[in-house]
């Protein structure tokens, strides 16, 4: 592997990542950073999202909130950065942060389906059924198998 290649580094920390090999992957998404001054913005972000899913999952959450933060104001118009962010405020209990997550995720990518499905879970817990029927249609019309984002 090409020492220099931050792409092969952060790909391999997504392998590491998809194996439950946390420790490696956040050493790898790490040195995918460090090698960053021929980085994409997008790319930059991508790298901060993963590592703040990676903390999330070895339940280091004094870190998650910092990396979905550093992503978006890497990329401000990535949807993927948002949604981590408003899983992870949803996961807390913290429904109008994720909403908000979710909604920002929709302007930017207006077919995903997974934010439609999850702020419309949100507005149904909050009693806004109107609204959640509305999100619940639109990831219908996006994908009629959203059943496994619901």
């Amino acid at each position: 592997m090409d020492k220099n290649n931050y792409v092969a580094y952060y790909k391999r920390g997504d392998a590491y990542s998809d194996i439950g090999k946390l420790k490696e992957a956040l050493e790898d998404y790490d040195t995918s950073i460090n090698l960053n001054e021929k980085y994409t913005k997008n790319n930059d972000a991508y790298v901060y999202s993963q590592k703040g899913n990676i903390y999330k999952m070895s339940k280091k959450y004094e870190n998650v909130l910092e990396c979905y933060n550093i992503a978006i104001s890497k990329d401000n118009t990535m949807p993927y950065a948002y949604c981590q962010r408003a899983d992870y405020y949803k996961e807390r209990g913290e429904k109008e942060l994720a909403i908000n997550d979710y909604s920002k995720a929709i302007k930017y990518e207006n077919t995903n389906e997974y934010a439609y499905c999850n702020r419309g879970n949100l507005y149904e817990e909050s009693g806004n059924k109107e609204n959640a029927l509305k999100d619940y249609t639109k990831a219908i019309e996006i994908n009629n198998n959203v059943y496994a984002y619901c």
